[in-house]
Formats: C-alpha cells, structure tokens, sequence
C-alpha cells in the first residue's frame, strides 16, 4: 500500500463517477477537466459527495492555457463543491 485515508471516504474513478451521474456513452469519449484544469483521467480519484455536477462545456476563452487549436473542442468539466 502506497498510501491510506485517515477516514474511510469512498474514492471513485472516472468511470464509476460517470456512472453516477448518468453520462451519455457519447460524453464519455471527450477530454476530462476539473474545475476548468485538464486532468489525466487515467490518474483520476474523487470523493463524489465533493463533486456538484458534471457537464458538456468548451473552455473558456480567457483561460491562462490553450487545451486545444479547436475553439470549438468540448470538454467534461467536473464542477465540485
């Protein structure tokens, strides 16, 4: 074991938050953020009582990064509490 919790919080990953809340087979192909930050989904761990919604979003154009050439790319933004 690498590392353990003090408490006994549940720790999702992507898929099963997905799962939770009802994302379309469609959605679930697109890049993954977090509050507006592109995360590597792979590596992706949440206590889902933390996370408010989940929703098809493009990024916003005055972010401090470009995540893609293509101003109309959608990403999942995962908007927590």
């Amino acid at each position: 074991m690498l590392a353990a919790l003090k408490s006994k919080t549940n720790l999702w990953r992507l898929p099963t938050v997905l799962d939770y809340f009802k994302i379309s087979t469609r959605d679930r192909s697109l890049k993954v953020l977090v509050d507006q930050a592109l995360i590597h989904a792979q590596l992706f761990l949440a206590d889902v009582t933390l996370i408010e919604r989940i929703e098809v979003t493009k990024q916003e154009a005055f972010a401090p990064y470009r995540y893609s050439f293509n101003p109309d790319e959608r990403y999942l933004n995962i908007v927590t509490r």
